[in-house]
């Protein structure tokens, strides 16, 4: 298969950074216009980031086939992932990382490359996931490729036409991770004054890019701090709260508005009409249309 050029790669992209990590472009990319995720598909033996740098995309990788040691290092820490067919890796964008891939041969990963504000905030730190349905989605995308014929950069109808199952998906691992993270009694609950400062500004921005970075900064509190120190005084994750807070702001409009339920999920901040009807459900335990005509 034909091999990109690195210029091919935007400037600046997740891509290209981790293009200039191993020295190689991706194979191919492969595009979803409505969410704006890229996937990338990569043959390599080796990668290094040497400089810690932050990505606006947060990165899912697969190993879809080898396997290679991996080494993460976040804030000074290290972190390793053993990479093996069928590991899932998330990285969680916004956080200066560096990392390391060898192996004794070449290994086949794919990524994709998820804009920040598609996923809310969940994790703030990389985590190894194990799921089938992931395993699953990946095997069925490198088959729809390789049937496909696909080269250089080009558009995906199979990603554009599950990226609201696979988002969805995704959010209920993560957020499984995130409810999982071990606490330390250390860690103060988060004063009701600065608790009702964070509150409010989630009440302020129904439809806005909402990032944990954004909601520790209002606190002067490092985001993992912030996230156990909200977690203890609000009983949740600040993840599950905006979910919360959205979903009560489109209960509202659902209930005394006629306006048409694609123009809720937007103005309540919801990616698409499907990702609302589909967490709406999940966390309501109806769908929009069947909560406006009950109410």
């Amino acid at each position: 298969m034909r091999r990109l050029e690195l210029n091919a790669l935007p400037p600046g992209s997740a891509g290209a950074t981790v293009a200039r990590s191993s020295g190689v472009p991706p194979e191919y990319l492969l595009a979803a216009h409505a969410s704006g995720m890229v996937a990338a598909r990569w043959h390599r033996s080796h990668a290094t980031l040497e400089e810690p740098q932050s990505m606006d995309d947060h990165v899912l990788s697969y190993c879809a086939a080898g396997q290679c040691d991996g080494r993460v290092v976040l804030e000074g820490a290290e972190r390793r992932f053993p990479q093996r067919t069928g590991a899932l890796t998330f990285l969680p964008a916004g956080r200066p990382v560096q990392w390391t891939l060898t192996a004794g041969g070449d290994f086949d990963h794919w990524h994709l490359y998820i804009p920040a504000p598609v996923l809310p905030p969940i994790v703030t730190t990389p985590v190894r996931l194990r799921d089938p349905w992931l395993d699953s989605y990946f095997r069925l995308f490198s088959a729809e490729v390789e049937s496909s014929g696909a080269a250089g950069v080009e558009r995906s109808t199979f990603l554009d036409d599950t990226a609201d199952l696979l988002l969805h998906r995704l959010t209920a691992v993560l957020s499984d991770c995130a409810d999982a993270a071990p606490t330390t009694t250390s860690v103060s609950a988060l004063r009701p004054h600065l608790l009702r400062r964070v509150q409010a500004y989630i009440d302020e921005h129904p439809d806005g890019d909402v990032r944990l970075g954004t909601l520790a900064g209002l606190v002067a509190m490092s985001p993992r701090h912030f996230l156990r120190a909200f977690q203890r005084a609000a009983g949740t994750t600040p993840h599950r709260y905006v979910i919360d807070r959205r979903l009560d702001r489109a209960c509202e409009l659902l209930r005394d508005s006629e306006r048409p339920v694609c123009d809720i999920a937007r103005g309540c901040g919801f990616c698409s009409a499907a990702h609302f009807a589909t967490l709406f459900h999940r966390y309501r335990g109806c769908t929009p249309s069947e909560f406006r005509r009950l109410h």
